[in-house]
């Protein structure tokens, strides 16, 4: 069975006879009778029925050319990807991402990147802590859009944005009737509920009160979100992910000394010793 097989098979059950479908293929008549006869002898039944003027697909003829349809779409896209990767273009691209990054910036480049690169594949990871940098070095991403804790040459850096963060709890929670600026004293009267590193598992959730009974340990932002909302602690929160909560007041800001606001700044990152394809290229300006 070969590809040209199928395409007669195809043609021939497209266009309802062999003089069209040997029009549409450029070849003779003769040519395709003897390709359709070859593949029914080696399948071991008849693709056409013989019964009528016109050629009619059987019961099992059916069941195969819808088979070979698929084989033929699947070769179609398998040249396409073939000519993509001729010209230089990347099977797949990985970027990672920072959790405490917003995404939109990030969601608009990939819709615009799925349109004129379909046949590259896009991985996105999204990482706690050190994840994305973790991932960047270890060569598993192309990009990587995170914190850069210190500079480093082997790393092409550009400023990506500012992070806010923000202490804040649920207006029932204790915490928030204090009015004073609150110190740490007070503080660890209270469960606060942080992001563990659990670059691993990132969608894995697990709540664990440590001895000290001082925190709850979660694995994403969502759930610490949902736990403070709860009111079971206070947390510090990206601003861009609680900004509808403090509008809607179901999340307060806290007074504390020294906590009154943190600003991380993230960095769209790639190694300066790694080859880059035509289009990581492109999402890397993109992204800029």
């Amino acid at each position: 069975m070969t590809l040209e097989q199928l395409k007669t098979l195809a043609a021939v059950a497209e266009t309802g006879s062999f003089q069209a479908a040997s029009e549409k293929l450029y070849k003779s008549r003769p040519a395709l009778s003897i390709a359709i006869k070859n593949l029914e002898e080696e399948m071991g039944f008849e693709i056409f029925s013989r019964d009528t003027y016109r050629p009619e697909l059987t019961a099992k003829g059916k069941a195969f050319h819808e088979k070979a349809q698929r084989v033929l779409d699947q070769a179609d896209h398998l040249s396409i990807l073939g000519e993509h990767l001729a010209l230089g273009h990347e099977a797949k691209i990985t970027i990672a991402v920072n959790a405490i990054c917003p995404l939109l910036s990030v969601m608009t480049i990939i819709h615009l990147f799925q349109d004129s690169h379909p046949h590259t594949k896009l991985n996105l990871k999204i990482e706690y802590g050190s994840g994305a940098l973790e991932e960047l070095y270890a060569g598993k991403a192309d990009l990587a859009v995170t914190e850069l804790p210190n500079p480093d040459p082997n790393l092409e850096a550009i400023n990506w944005s500012t992070i806010r963060f923000l202490p804040v709890a649920a207006p029932s929670f204790p915490l928030a009737e204090y009015k004073h600026e609150l110190n740490y004293e007070e503080l660890s009267e209270f469960v606060r509920i942080i992001v563990g590193e659990n670059t691993e598992h990132p969608q894995k959730f697990f709540a664990q009160n440590k001895t000290t009974g001082e925190y709850w340990t979660v694995s994403d932002y969502y759930v610490k979100k949902q736990m403070l909302l709860s009111s079971l602690g206070w947390g510090i929160m990206p601003m861009h992910l609680i900004q509808k909560d403090l509008h809607a007041g179901s999340l307060v800001p806290l007074r504390i000394k020294t906590l009154k606001q943190i600003n991380v700044e993230t960095y769209l990152l790639r190694k300066t010793n790694m080859e880059v394809g035509p289009v990581a290229q492109e999402i890397w300006k993109s992204l800029q």
